[in-house]
């Protein structure tokens, strides 16, 4: 017979949207929009790769964050990498991952302390083995493997930078690194997740948006949703059609 935890943990396992809100709700202070739901079901599902085009302050690396603690507790994956723009920005969701698990006390309740004896910087093994390590846009991807395991869940946030996109020659360096050096480090079956905020036609989100191996999914800030021609709000409770609308204003006003 299952133990109370262990029927816990089954049930936040069976339904990750449930998890988010319940392991993070301190990390959730205004209502969960739909689109959050949308990501999470990405994030948890079997799809090899998925891409998330949506406007700054979607709240989508922290989606991404709790989504890697979440599979990170439950042993979904054995080694997952981060990757960043930079390899500091690629450390600051890590460092945010690793407060999780250095104070999130239902999650200590539930699976036990996983701080592990390796806990630097850029690398940590938690005590249940699972490996989170990050890694910069162009850094080599040398020493990901640990032990047997090659890296079976890539997570790439915001990997592009306006420096990045400012020539064709910069978005096609930053494409041949993901496809010369980062695709080809990981496990055959990596799930790979990509954040991104377009910032160019042809910038490397924008092509991989095109590509039918991706699954993509589009969040501007806000939309049509096809029965009213006036737009709605994709966060209102965040951002709503009056703070859109006064920050489109001051734009114009700006040039």
């Amino acid at each position: 017979m299952q133990t109370p935890r262990e029927q816990t943990i089954l049930t936040l396992g069976l339904n990750p949207r449930l998890a988010h809100q319940a392991l993070f709700a301190h990390r959730h202070p205004q209502v969960t929009p739909e689109f959050h739901y949308e990501i999470m079901d990405l994030w948890h599902s079997a799809n090899p790769r998925v891409l998330v085009k949506a406007f700054r302050g979607a709240a989508k690396s922290t989606i991404a964050e709790e989504a890697i603690v979440i599979q990170a507790c439950l042993r979904k994956f054995k080694n997952g990498i981060i990757l960043g723009e930079t390899y500091e920005r690629a450390v600051e969701r890590l460092r945010a991952i690793k407060h999780e698990f250095e104070t999130n006390q239902l999650i200590e309740e539930l699976f036990g302390n996983l701080v592990g004896g390796t806990w630097s910087e850029g690398k940590i093994i938690l005590a249940n083995g699972v490996i989170i390590q990050a890694f910069g846009r162009g850094q080599s991807l040398r020493g990901s493997k640990h032990l047997d395991w090659r890296p079976d869940r890539a997570f790439g946030d915001d990997i592009e930078n306006e420096e990045s996109v400012a020539t064709p020659e910069a978005i096609a360096k930053c494409m041949q690194w993901l496809m010369s050096v980062v695709i080809p480090a990981l496990d055959p079956s990596a799930r790979v997740r990509i954040n991104g905020t377009p910032l160019h036609p042809n910038a490397v989100i924008e092509q991989l948006a095109r590509d039918q191996d991706w699954i993509t999914r589009t969040y501007p800030i806000e939309h049509f949703s096809g029965v009213s021609a006036e737009p709605v709000a994709t966060w209102p409770d965040r951002f709503d059609l009056a703070w859109i609308e006064a920050k489109r204003a001051s734009y114009a006003r700006l040039g």
